[in-house]
């Protein structure tokens, strides 16, 4: 990729077609990993799940792993905050 970005001037129209094909990947490993994801979400009881609901429950189940979504993180509350909660951080019931 560096030599196109060099010579992207020179080769318009094959730096276009260089810059779309040579960042693919070679190999099929990342779409196995797809496919077998899927195979969890879509079990022999979930068979009449739609596509699309299967495609963003494949998303949810990403972002879940990938540590980017948080459904609870703001669930607990700081214990100063909790009704009845004293100065030296001990509950009052």
């Amino acid at each position: 990729m560096e030599w196109w970005s060099v010579h992207r001037s020179s080769y318009p129209l094959l730096w276009k077609v260089a810059r779309d094909v040579l960042p693919a990947q070679a190999s099929s490993v990342p779409c196995e990993r797809v496919f077998s994801a899927s195979k969890q979400t879509t079990t022999a009881q979930r068979n009449a799940l739609r596509p699309e609901l299967v495609e963003k429950l494949q998303i949810l189940k990403f972002g879940l792993k990938q540590c980017d979504l948080d459904f609870t993180g703001g669930w607990i509350e700081p214990l100063e905050e909790m009704p009845g909660a004293t100065d030296n951080g001990n509950e009052d019931f």
